[in-house]
């Protein structure tokens, strides 16, 4: 708090008038705030810290292996905050325009991870139905409508195998491979519930 109140302070709009870089910070600053003054959101940037900390790259603990995850998996960590858009227009930047490129990005890495699974057809893969198109700021409500519809139950379809921490084919013994397979379940199912 007490730092919070040293930096609204600082950057408050009534001491900086007509500095656009100083409302943008104290914007930040009330963002932060509200973020870490809610148990949720403070539990939820608690768990997530390291990965926003190193720019929302990986699951892993930075050890270098999980940094090869996967390229096409898009990391929407940096977007779940306001402070990724400027203002709610579809100009460059703005609220429409980054989260459709957003919306773009997870189906064009759900597409391109079903693929490198060895599957053959993209039509085949159970989120080839859901809409790329966010929209803008003029979309009829029956489109809006339809995509959130669309987009409320996402799961992904990929299989999560890079989050494997042992390679069952090096087990000596069938007791040794249910481990390791047991292991990497609980990894990928692990990955899956930070994708989804």
């Amino acid at each position: 708090k007490k730092a919070h109140r040293k930096l609204a302070l600082k950057f408050h709009p009534d001491k900086n008038q007509g500095c656009e870089e100083a409302a943008k910070e104290f914007l930040l600053v009330q963002q932060a705030y509200e973020c870490l003054s809610d148990p949720a959101e403070r539990k939820w940037y608690d768990e997530h810290r390291e990965s926003i900390l190193r720019g929302g790259k990986g699951f892993g603990d930075g050890a270098g292996d999980d940094d090869i995850e996967s390229s096409f998996i898009f990391d929407v960590t940096p977007f779940h905050f306001s402070g990724c858009f400027d203002g709610y227009g579809d100009n460059e930047g703005g609220f429409f325009q980054v989260y459709r490129e957003v919306f773009e990005n997870i189906l064009k890495g759900e597409k391109d991870g079903w693929i490198s699974e060895g599957n053959i057809d993209e039509t085949e893969m159970p989120n080839a139905h859901l809409p790329s198109d966010f929209g803008f700021g003029s979309t009829e409500w029956k489109d809006v409508s339809n995509f959130y519809n669309s987009w409320e139950s996402f799961t992904s379809c990929l299989s999560f195998a890079y989050a494997d921490k042992y390679d069952a084919r090096q087990a000596d013994s069938r007791w040794e491979r249910r481990r390791i397979d047991e292991e990497n379940r609980k990894a990928r199912k692990i990955a899956k519930k930070e994708r989804n």
